[in-house]
């Protein structure tokens, strides 16, 4: 019965954390990451991003469907995620990417030229490779 006052009485350490970057904000185009990082017990935190793109011209999100909007474009950038897997394969969970991994609202960012490819932690890479960010030529 001590025991399990005395663990009761224990205060377990809890953090949580809501930081933004601005990805890009030219021509006309914002793209934002807003990342949230949660500690409430454990061996470790979770870290999570949300995207947000904008044409700023039309008030309307981008999705990754608007970017890649036929299936050759989104074969193309399955094959330039999967080249940076096998080019690392130790690091991954998977030997090889296809198209229908992609989520049905895949996170990604605008950067420059590139769209920025997002996979949050555990989709296809231990904790330790952290979120998994494929840069892959725009349309």
């Amino acid at each position: 019965l001590q025991a399990i006052a005395a663990y009761d009485d224990q205060r377990h350490p809890y953090q949580g954390i809501v930081d933004f970057e601005v990805k890009l904000n030219r021509g006309g185009l914002l793209s934002i990451a807003v990342q949230t990082y949660s500690y409430t017990g454990g061996a470790h935190g979770m870290t999570t991003v949300e995207y947000l793109n904008l044409d700023l011209t039309t008030g309307q999100e981008l999705s990754f469907n608007d970017l890649f909007p036929s299936e050759a474009e989104i074969e193309r950038a399955a094959q330039a995620i999967d080249a940076e897997i096998a080019a690392n394969p130790e690091w991954f969970f998977i030997d090889q990417f296809s198209s229908d991994l992609f989520a049905e609202h895949q996170g990604f960012y605008l950067q420059d030229h590139h769209v920025v490819v997002c996979f949050g932690l555990y989709e296809l890479a231990p904790y330790v490779a952290c979120i998994q960010e494929f840069a892959v030529s725009a349309p």
